[in-house]
Formats: structure tokens, C-alpha cells, sequence
């Protein structure tokens, strides 16, 4: 699917109050019986997403919202964060058949946390690891 801007009609709005959550957003858009999604041409394409930058050392000190998917050993990120690719992992598929990345970011700080890629972008990042030219 080719991303590009959207009109939604005929959808619901509720209150987002699942366990875990992708978004600090309250509400969330439900498609229901009839919903309706027609791309619009008028409009210039918008970005995928944007960013929310956290500092690596909050992950790392737990200062994070746990129904978030933010976190360390025990909880998941779903946040972005400035840093380089510290060290490399594996790529592992698990017994369900998922792909996965293990990789770890370092800040200026020198501050470290362990990040993975899933299935696509795990994919994505091997090509990427394939092809690139510098050491």
C-alpha cells in the first residue's frame, strides 16, 4: 500500500484503554460496519510518524510509563532515541517463525540499552547490513 493522506468517514471514537499502549493519546479511531478510508490527492503526503525523543538514561532508570511499551529487561520501547548502533546481535527466528534483530544503541554519554527489530524490519535492516559499503 502506497503511503499517502487519508479521510476517514463513518468510524467511532473511543476511549483508548487498553493494558498496553502504542500511544499516550486518550482516544482511538474504531472502523466499524461501513467505515469508509478514500485517499485524497489535494493534499501533499505526510510523514509515516513523528518522533518523541527519550533519553536512553530514562529507559535505563525506569522513568517511563509501563502501559506504554516503554522500558528495559522486562517491558518493551516504543519510543525514539538519538544514538548509534553499538553492537550487532544475531538475527534469530523464534518458534513461532518471527524474525527478530538483538542490537544495542550507545548515546554521547556512552549510556547503552538493548534494542530488536521484528519480522519486516528486522528484514529490512539485514538487507541494509548486506549492501552497505562503509566498515
Amino acid at each position: 500500500m502506497k503511503l499517502s493522506t487519508q479521510t476517514l468517514q463513518n468510524f467511532r471514537v473511543q476511549k483508548y484503554d487498553a493494558k498496553f499502549k502504542w500511544t499516550e493519546h486518550p482516544y482511538k479511531l474504531m472502523f466499524i460496519s461501513g467505515t469508509k478510508v478514500s485517499p485524497i490527492e489535494t493534499i501533499p503526503d505526510m510523514p509515516l510518524c513523528g518522533f518523541k525523543f527519550k533519553k536512553i538514561t530514562e529507559i535505563i532508570s525506569g522513568n517511563f510509563r509501563e502501559d506504554l511499551l516503554v522500558g528495559s529487561l522486562n517491558y518493551f520501547v516504543n519510543a525514539d532515541v538519538i544514538g548509534v548502533v553499538h553492537e550487532l546481535g544475531s538475527p534469530q527466528t523464534t518458534m513461532g517463525g518471527k524474525l527478530k534483530f538483538p542490537f544495542t544503541i550507545k548515546d554521547l554519554s556512552a549510556n547503552v540499552i538493548d534494542c530488536c527489530l521484528w519480522d519486516s524490519l528486522a528484514a529490512h535492516f539485514i538487507d541494509y547490513l548486506k549492501i552497505r559499503t562503509d566498515s
